[in-house]
């Protein structure tokens, strides 16, 4: 018989699944490869975070945990391409890794790129410095230029100026079209939010719990939530570009003789159930 405390993480995960379902499918993604990557995923958590004295979980433990045959996890284990390497691919991309947001960042937070008066200069693109390219160097060593450049002046973050220098549109990067939305979101947001409740789950951390809340009402009058939202997006906006700027304080330049550092975020999201 299944326990109710089972039954409950069934019936969560089944909410869960519902909005990852609409964004893989509007991505183009079959069930097949999500069955695919999500199978490997359990493999690739079993082995790391459940191994007994600091060594990786064994295959007989890994298919009692997971469910899979001894054979599926072996080929998995086999296999050249992990879990692990589609994360990497995937936050180690442009997108994945929000580069166009922390150039911005940038631009509107370190002293060498702003004016007397504290706001955004006009940078030539490589001619003297400061300029765009050594700004998108320090938050990217590899990256061609030339396609930081376009792209951020597609989508409107950057535009050119007659004398050909760039300036900054907006603080904040917001992708153009739905792949690269739904790539955003979850690399960025989603899976940042998912990492913090599994983090304050775990109970050898319950002394350290991480920041985690909520705000909500489900009795908003439906013609006060428009106006109601409107506020609150002004009201986070504002919020969050206090933060970043107390994260850019603390935050290290990108170069390869600092001590090392780790990724740190806050977010926020408005939701509606419109469809109550």
């Amino acid at each position: 018989m299944i326990g109710k405390q089972h039954k409950k993480m069934i019936q969560v995960l089944w909410a869960l699944l519902i909005p990852i379902a609409r964004l893989v499918i509007s991505a183009g993604v079959t069930y097949r490869e999500f069955s695919e990557i999500a199978k490997r995923a359990f493999v690739e958590v079993a082995v790391r975070d459940f191994g007994k004295r600091g060594r990786l979980t064994n295959i007989s433990r890994v298919a009692v945990m997971t469910g899979l045959t001894r054979k599926e996890i072996s080929a998995i284990r086999d296999s050249k391409e992990s879990a692990l390497d589609y994360q990497d691919e995937v936050l180690t991309s442009p997108i994945g890794k929000n580069l166009p947001s922390e150039i911005l960042r940038r631009w509107y937070t370190d002293s060498r790129y702003l004016g007397s008066d504290g706001r955004p200069i006009p940078l030539d693109y490589n001619d003297s410095e400061p300029t765009f390219s050594s700004l998108v160097r320090l938050c990217d060593k590899d990256i061609p230029l030339g396609a930081v450049r376009e792209e951020m002046i597609r989508v409107g973050a950057v535009m050119e100026m007659k004398d050909g220098k760039l300036m900054p549109c907006r603080q904040e990067f917001i992708p153009a079209g739905q792949i690269e939305r739904i790539i955003e979101g979850v690399a960025y947001g989603l899976r940042m939010q998912a990492e913090t409740i599994a983090y304050n789950a775990n109970a050898s951390n319950i002394s350290n719990l991480r920041f985690q809340r909520v705000a909500s009402s489900d009795s908003v009058p439906v013609e006060k939530a428009n106006a109601l939202e409107k506020e609150l997006t002004a009201h986070l906006a504002k919020s969050l570009r206090d933060i970043d700027d107390i994260i850019s304080r603390t935050a290290e330049p990108t170069e390869a003789h600092l001590p090392p550092t780790e990724e740190f975020a806050v977010g926020f999201y408005i939701y509606r159930n419109t469809e109550s």
